[in-house]
């Protein structure tokens, strides 16, 4: 008999039944099966990073206040999810940013970044780490860097 290393206590997964939580956040009771710290910037259909206005948007909605962006690796599993940020409220994930240019320039995961929309007339700076409450019902398949 031979200990070839000894034993460690270890996680080696995590499960991946996703529970439904009651909160309440601004005075608004909501549900939730994830609250995923997430770093925001902000952009309206004229200050988006283009030289021109830009009214749709990749899921076919209209920009503006109450739809959001996230890097197009996680709005294949997200899109259309509703979602509640203190401070902004609801919204839905209908957009796709360049989450990689945000990794590059502030050094923020592009799976821990949001990009609120705002209409072009009513811009409020919310830049800077958001607790990002993902409401019930969960989508069918949950982004593997979510998990």
């Amino acid at each position: 008999e031979s200990l070839v290393r000894p034993p460690q206590t270890r996680v080696v997964t995590t499960g991946s039944k996703i529970v439904v939580k009651t909160a309440t956040v601004d005075g608004v009771t909501i549900e939730y099966w994830r609250a995923y710290e997430m770093y925001a910037t902000i952009y309206s259909p004229c200050n988006s990073g283009i030289n021109d206005c830009s009214y749709g948007t990749a899921g076919g909605l209209k920009a503006g206040k109450g739809v959001v962006a996230v890097d197009p690796d996680m709005f294949g599993y997200l899109q259309g999810a509703q979602i509640y940020v203190p401070g902004y409220g609801y919204a839905v994930i209908g957009d796709v940013g360049g989450g990689y240019i945000v990794e590059e320039l502030i050094g923020v995961s592009r799976y821990h970044w949001i990009d609120l929309g705002f209409n072009d007339n009513n811009i409020v700076d919310m830049s800077g780490w958001h607790t990002v409450y993902f409401l019930a019902p969960a989508p069918a398949s949950v982004p593997p860097v979510m998990q």
